[in-house]
């Protein structure tokens, strides 16, 4: 049994191991550059997860409202003993 080999098989391989060479190349090129990605993608990651605790700490506008009413409350209160307490000492 006798093998046939197409007359072109020479000239695609070579082209192939010319195109693999390049591939290689550019993978070369493109590991710094992904470490670097992965290390920032890193440190980006753990900003997020510390802003998420931060957001997670503020009060909500409910609290807002409550805080800001109880002190309304609280001035309302102190201004009427401070009136009362005039009016009862005669001034």
């Amino acid at each position: 049994m006798s093998q046939t080999v197409p007359h072109d098989l020479e000239a695609r391989l070579a082209s192939l191991e010319a195109d693999s060479k390049e591939i290689k190349a550019s993978l070369q090129r493109l590991e710094p550059m992904l470490t670097r990605m992965d290390a920032s993608s890193r440190t980006m990651e753990r900003d997020v997860s510390e802003l998420r605790g931060r957001v997670s700490q503020l009060p909500t506008t409910m609290n807002v409202f409550v805080y800001m009413g109880s002190l309304v409350a609280l001035v309302c209160a102190v201004i009427g003993l401070t009136l009362g307490f005039l009016k009862s000492a005669g001034h």
